[in-house]
Order: C-alpha cells, then sequence, then structure tokens
C-alpha cells in the first residue's frame, strides 16, 4: 500500500523476487516461479557485424557476422525487460529461423543445438531509460532501470552468448545469498 498526499491509499504493484544473481535459471523459469505469466515479443533477429563491444564479449574479430536478437519481455502482459543477445556464427545460425516468442533461448541451445550454459559472468548496473526504453517498457523518462551485461559460457569455456538486458525496477526485486 502506498498513500499520495489529497489522492487517497492506493494498491502497489507487487514486485516479483528474481533469483537472477546466483543461479543460472532462465526468464521464463524466474517468472513463473515468481507465480506471473511469461511471454515474448521477437523485436529484431538478424545478422549483424560484430562491432568492438561485441566482438570482445563474444570473443570473435571485429566484423565478423554475429546472430543479434532483440526481445521484449513481459511478465502478465506487463513490458519487464529488453534483451538484446548476440550469439556466433555459424554455432548458433540455427535460431535465425527459429521463433524464440514462445521458449527459451537457454533451452534452445541446450536442447537444439547441444549447448548448455554452465556459467554466466553479468555486471549490473543501474540507467536511466532512453526514449526507445520508455516507449517499449511504458515508463516515464529517466526512469531508473537495472542494465546487465552477461557473457553466458558452456561447460568446455565457449561463449555462446553476449547479452544487454534492461529491467524494469518498479516490477521485480534481485536476491542474491553470499
Amino acid at each position: 500500500l502506498y498513500t499520495v498526499r489529497g489522492k487517497g491509499t492506493f494498491v502497489a504493484n507487487r514486485k516479483s523476487g528474481f533469483r537472477y544473481m546466483n543461479k543460472i535459471e532462465t526468464f521464463t523459469d524466474q517468472v513463473v516461479k515468481s507465480g506471473m505469466q511469461p511471454s515474448t515479443k521477437v523485436l529484431k533477429n538478424t545478422i549483424v557485424l560484430a562491432d568492438d563491444a561485441v566482438a570482445i564479449g563474444l570473443g570473435v574479430p571485429q566484423g565478423q557476422g554475429v546472430l543479434y536478437l532483440e526481445r521484449l519481455r513481459y511478465a502478465n502482459d506487463r513490458p519487464l525487460a529488453i534483451i538484446e543477445s548476440y550469439l556466433p556464427l555459424p554455432q548458433c545460425a540455427a535460431l535465425a529461423n527459429y521463433d524464440l516468442g514462445g521458449s527459451s533461448l537457454f533451452g534452445f541451445l541446450d536442447q537444439h543445438l547441444g549447448m548448455k550454459v554452465a556459467h554466466v559472468h553479468r555486471v549490473v548496473s543501474a540507467i536511466l531509460a532512453d526514449s526507445e526504453d520508455q516507449q517499449m517498457l511504458k515508463v516515464p523518462e529517466h526512469t531508473p532501470l537495472l542494465h546487465f551485461t552477461n557473457q553466458s559460457y558452456t561447460e568446455s569455456g565457449e561463449i555462446v552468448e553476449y547479452c544487454h538486458s534492461r529491467f524494469r525496477v518498479d516490477m521485480i526485486s534481485f536476491t542474491a545469498d553470499m
């Protein structure tokens, strides 16, 4: 509950608790465990040339073709996160023709390509929503967002994903056990 002076008392939106910081678990699984229904809108699925940051993040030469996926992730039909993933080619070429709208990227990598994610290096920072974030996540201008930069590795140490995610902070909380 929260109170707005002169307006009344209101029920706050429930935040879902994610254990995103200390366990490898798909977004889909996290949302389901939080008691909500996940969904995904694939915004882009295309091949791009790796710039400096992507080349370093994926461990590929600059200018090499990589698969770029941009997805808008929802919880109970409310936009929760923008996920931008870069994946190496030709290892992940099968994803170019696959609709991830109803499934998990990590699940696809494991079940269809035999590339099980065993380790994720994750860096977290706070940013302000830009105009694109504002429109896609349906938040006011300059709303704080959590920004995650991930490198996902297989058991053999191969990088299978370099990713930037922007999460609404009004809908989630993250827990880390130390």
